[in-house]
């Protein structure tokens, strides 16, 4: 009997351990669940590169010619889990029966108050940054990024090299401080002053 192996969510996470399934001798069904309906992709580029526009999306594409062979489940939320059953709920109605299961769903951002207004972004997905994007040519007037950790940094930088006005709000001393401390931080905070970024802390 085949058996099956589901691996929900189709990030990097997710994708990998599809690979070294395959890699440890795995050969049977295995489908992999994601919410969005791009497959796999490189998230780093996202906030630099594919926003700036000098790195097509289709370029972050993580396929390789050596790609294990896994079932697709895209644009479909994994809802539900019934571990006695070995089920996944998708949000479609569908279920699907497991051997084996591999949870790699991976964070969702913070909320803030004003989410559902058009011009607010955040930049998790490939089609948040698209979007992002969109609204940063067709009127590149002013930004505010809230959050002076990596991707917020990255946004501030490229939306000033796109020629917007950015004002970017932080609570902590200096940008990255989690990242790279406060010496640092206080390097990559005047580095932004000097390219025009208003920085708030």
């Amino acid at each position: 009997m085949t058996r099956t192996i589901v691996v929900v969510g189709a990030s990097l996470a997710g994708w990998r351990a599809a690979i070294e399934l395959r890699e440890s001798g795995f050969d049977g069904r295995l489908v992999v669940v994601g919410e969005e309906r791009h497959r796999p992709y490189d998230r780093p580029p996202l906030s630099k590169h594919v926003l700036a526009g000098t790195q097509p999306p289709e370029a972050v594409d993580l396929a390789r010619a050596d790609d294990p062979e896994v079932e697709w489940e895209l644009g479909v939320r994994a809802v539900g889990l019934d571990v006695a059953a070995h089920a996944v709920a998708l949000a479609d109605g569908r279920t699907l029966a497991y051997d084996g299961l591999v949870v790699a769903t991976g964070a969702t951002p913070r909320r803030i108050g004003a989410w559902d207004l058009a011009a607010v972004h955040v930049l998790r997905t490939l089609d948040d940054c698209l979007s992002l994007r969109a609204d940063l040519v067709a009127s590149p007037t002013r930004l505010l990024v809230v959050g002076a950790g990596f991707i917020g940094a990255e946004v501030a930088a490229t939306a000033r090299g796109l020629g917007v006005e950015v004002t970017m709000v932080e609570p902590l001393e200096v940008p990255v401080l989690r990242g790279l401390g406060p010496r640092l931080g206080a390097v990559v905070g005047d580095l932004h002053r000097e390219r025009g970024v208003d920085l708030r802390l």
